[in-house]
């Protein structure tokens, strides 16, 4: 794991801000850098907000969540990797000026999924205090599935027993197993992830949450706008060739969904492919996770991200991931930066920081708990609002 402490000596011990990169649990990095510049350096992050920032590294795909039978343990690895981590900081935090007692865990796509499968994980309890979620869901893969896969695997691979798979060299078990996240037409498929195993996840998470069985602390969760507009889908997109995917996706649901994301309701087909992934996969399992954890605690918060970047990348609209350029304090970086640039990433700033210190994200502009009556949203744009409602109708 990396740390970042700020330069100056505090009066006490700083709020620390976790963080679990994203990649699907079959890819990424704390060292990815995009455009020349590493995405999760907390250097800013920790001088601007004055706390101690924390990336770590966990094992991915078949190295991470390898199901076997054989192993006599349920995969999970990378979890256990995330607990491992948080266990460190627990016991050592302190030697860099950060307060064990105000940890916040959070993560960004797969990472934000790990988060919550944490909030819900007997073995993390009392290793973070507050939680964040950014653009993902609460889900772990059935253990039957996973075992059957892991076994075509073993087979595959001409193995019998555990011996024979741990003595394999690490990149010839990689290749056999295919080693990245599959994004195509915005939707994002898996082949290894985490797995309700009994110990790690005792139970489906969505389950897990609405019979309020997680530890009970401050969670903010949220999605981006346009979420899956970087994720795989074409430039150009013909009405045909919309209503073809969306057949093709939703089968027997084509039509209902057809009429809930008609053409006309948006500017060209290619912005109605976008909605139409980004709805069930991001924005309305954020909506799902916040009635479900409002439900036994009132300490809930939820975000909607709808800022865009300057040319060229403005044409996206709020892509999957963007936010996180704003949450890294990474806006000097850009050569056409704006002043709605920085106002949204001192908006980032203010909100993540404050929450990582006192389990509110306060700031100048008011956030307001989470009210499952009105689903207040608070707008991460220039400027900050409160939305109520997000695709309410779609969402139900």
């Amino acid at each position: 794991l990396n740390v970042w402490s700020p330069a100056a000596e505090p009066a006490r011990p700083l709020p620390v801000m976790v963080f679990i990169h994203g990649g699907g649990n079959m890819q990424g990095s704390t060292s990815e850098g995009r455009d020349g510049n590493a995405i999760y350096d907390g250097s800013r992050l920790a001088a601007r907000g004055n706390v101690v920032v924390v990336t770590l590294q966990y094992r991915l795909g078949v190295l991470g969540y390898l199901a076997s039978p054989a192993l006599q343990i349920a995969g999970n690895f990378g979890l256990r990797d995330q607990i491992a981590a948080l266990q460190w900081v627990r016991a050592n935090i302190a030697r860099f000026r950060g307060d064990p007692d105000r940890v916040l865990l959070f993560g960004e796509s797969a990472g934000a999924v790990n988060t919550c499968l944490h909030l819900v994980s007997p073995l993390a309890a009392g290793l973070f205090q507050r939680a964040l979620m950014q653009s993902g869901g609460c889900v772990a893969e059935p253990l039957e599935a996973a075992a059957r896969q892991a076994s075509e695997l073993a087979a595959k691979l001409q193995c019998r027993d555990a011996d024979c798979l741990r003595n394999l060299p690490a990149d010839q078990l990689v290749e056999a197993a295919g080693g990245e996240a599959g994004v195509s037409g915005g939707l994002v498929t898996q082949l290894y992830s985490p797995i309700v195993d009994g110990e790690v996840i005792p139970d489906q998470p969505t389950r897990l949450l609405a019979e309020g069985k997680f530890h009970r602390i401050p969670l903010v969760n949220g999605a981006n706008a346009d979420e899956t507009s970087s994720l795989g889908i074409p430039p150009i997109v013909s009405a045909d060739k919309y209503t073809a995917f969306v057949r093709q996706t939703f089968g027997p649901l084509a039509d209902p969904v057809l009429a809930e994301y008609p053409l006309s309701d948006f500017p060209n087909p290619r912005a109605a492919m976008v909605a139409v992934t980004s709805d069930p996969q991001f924005i309305c399992p954020s909506r799902r996770t916040v009635r479900a954890v409002r439900e036994h605690q009132p300490d809930v918060y939820r975000y909607f991200f709808t800022h865009t970047q300057p040319p060229p990348f403005g044409s996206r609209g709020a892509f999957h991931g963007l936010e996180l350029a704003y949450l890294f304090q990474l806006i000097d970086d850009l050569p056409n930066a704006r002043s709605a640039d920085r106002s949204v990433e001192r908006a980032f700033l203010d909100y993540w920081t404050s929450f990582a210190a006192t389990g509110e994200p306060s700031s100048s502009a008011q956030w307001p708990r989470y009210d499952p009556t009105r689903d207040l949203t608070l707008e991460l744009a220039s400027p900050v609002t409160v939305l109520e409602g997000i695709r309410t109708r779609r969402c139900d």
